[in-house]
């Protein structure tokens, strides 16, 4: 068996430089807030729900795409700015997995609150 390292430091710097990228690309469009709300709120729900990398990943990246879509349609059809939509919407998923998550929620878990 042949032994494989991985070079961390590249990968780490790579990820760091895509996030920091991303993070300037995309306050040129929209607000900081909503930026932060999307990078954080569903990796958050995706943490809570899945414990593999992969899966958190795909996870995370649906949830995302959920919250934006709903939050677009939210703000249509209720004549309100989709900024803010998004995030309710993302905040919104999480406390729906933060209280219901099978593995960590707090009213699932076996000693919660009682």
């Amino acid at each position: 068996m042949q032994d494989v390292s991985l070079p961390v430091n590249a990968i780490h710097f790579g990820f760091m430089a895509a996030t920091t990228l991303t993070i300037i690309a995309s306050m040129q469009a929209v607000s900081v807030i909503l930026v932060i709300s999307l990078l954080v709120g569903p990796a958050l729900t995706a943490y809570l729900l899945v414990k593999e990398l992969h899966q958190m990943m795909a996870t995370g990246a649906l949830i995302g795409a959920i919250a934006s879509i709903t939050g677009v349609y939210i703000s249509y059809y209720h004549n309100i700015p989709s900024g803010p939509a998004i995030v309710l919407v993302s905040s919104m998923l999480f406390l729906l997995a933060l209280f219901f998550s099978p593995s960590g929620g707090i009213l699932t878990r076996p000693n919660s609150l009682r």
